[in-house]
């Protein structure tokens, strides 16, 4: 049976693990009559006193499998599960295997009882989800061969050309901007120059 109580009074209950699921599979634990139930809704709440304890809405079923709705009075409250279930005397299991049967129990003192026992494999409560571990950026290199597709002799003759065609631009122009445009020829025909050098 698992502890689903906690005694600090300035616990957070929003931050606490519920260790049960809606569709779960319960079964009541102790000498108690045995009572099956699937989980509406599992959460913690904190008593008057300050105890916070877990505590669940439950679908009940019988030992044939039907489910049978609410036993305690609904007095103007829901009809088709039990509310606020004390989830203390339960535990997980496997979907049980109906109809549910009486089985032989040993009293430990030479001699048996016989009692209703599902049978079913005990899973126990949910463990909380492992937080996503933060992504570490990892620098990616990337080799890039030296030349990347670079021809130096053909960006040489495009700048020629380019250069070219601003001088005969220019011998349409007045004076003053056809300076202007055959400096920028020579600038461009320099940096096709500096292309075709040798590297030192």
């Amino acid at each position: 049976m698992t502890d689903n109580s906690n005694e600090n009074p300035a616990v957070d209950l929003r931050e606490l693990h519920v260790p049960y699921s809606k569709g779960d599979w319960l079964e009541t634990t102790g000498e108690s009559q045995l009572q099956i139930a699937r989980v509406r809704e599992a959460y913690w709440y904190r008593n008057s006193d300050g105890e916070v304890k877990l505590y669940g809405d439950l679908w009940l079923y019988n030992y044939n499998g039907d489910r049978i709705g609410r036993e305690s009075p609904a007095l103007g409250g829901p009809q088709t599960y039990e509310p606020f279930c004390d989830l203390s005397s339960y535990q997980r299991i496997e979907e049980p295997e109906f109809p549910i049967g009486l089985h032989a129990y040993d009293t430990g003192e030479t001699s048996y009882t016989f009692r209703y026992q599902t049978k079913a494999k005990v899973l126990g409560p949910r463990k909380p989800r492992k937080k996503a571990k933060p992504v570490k950026a990892v620098a990616k290199v990337v080799v890039v061969e030296s030349n990347n597709g670079f021809d130096p002799q053909a960006e040489a003759r495009a700048l020629k050309i380019a250069a070219e065609n601003l001088r005969d631009t220019a011998r349409t122009l007045p004076a003053e901007a056809r300076a202007l445009v055959i400096e920028k020829a020579e600038g461009l025909e320099r940096q096709a120059a500096a292309l075709l050098s040798p590297a030192d």
